[in-house]
């Protein structure tokens, strides 16, 4: 069984896109991370998953692991299916007060548990969480 892992950057707040400051990242929905017209993928170890993301990322996860790099309407998608395993948010000392949150509103709850933790320099917290429940 593998397990999967999402690395992402957020703000104090819980935003994720554009941690580092507000314009920063202006795209909506991050649309160049995760893809549903993709066919073909370039860069080694690439699996094409079709049909439901969370199903087909369930599947992987029998035999395979999966780290996630951003693509938060993914993440909220398999948090909703409890397929997440472990966290690393590197969180920014900053409040933006609106973007694309990691966590949504109207998410599930979940439990997790701080595994290891550093803080850089310039306050960026790296924070590494398992499943509460694991």
């Amino acid at each position: 069984m593998g397990r999967i892992t999402v690395v992402n950057h957020v703000s104090l707040d819980g935003v994720m896109q554009a941690p580092g400051r507000p314009d920063e990242d202006l795209r909506g929905g991050f649309a160049h991370v995760a893809s549903r017209t993709l066919t073909e993928g370039s860069w080694s170890n690439t699996t094409i998953l079709t049909g439901d993301a969370a199903g087909a990322v369930g599947t992987l996860k029998q035999s395979e692991n999966v780290t996630i790099f951003g693509s938060g309407e993914l993440i909220r998608s398999l948090i909703g299916h409890g397929l997440i395993d472990a966290w690393m948010l590197l969180i920014h000392p900053r409040v933006l007060g609106s973007g694309q949150r990691l966590f949504a509103a109207d998410g599930a709850p979940a439990m997790l548990r701080l595994t290891d933790s550093v803080t850089t320099t310039t306050g960026v917290v790296i924070a590494t969480y398992a499943d509460g429940d694991a």
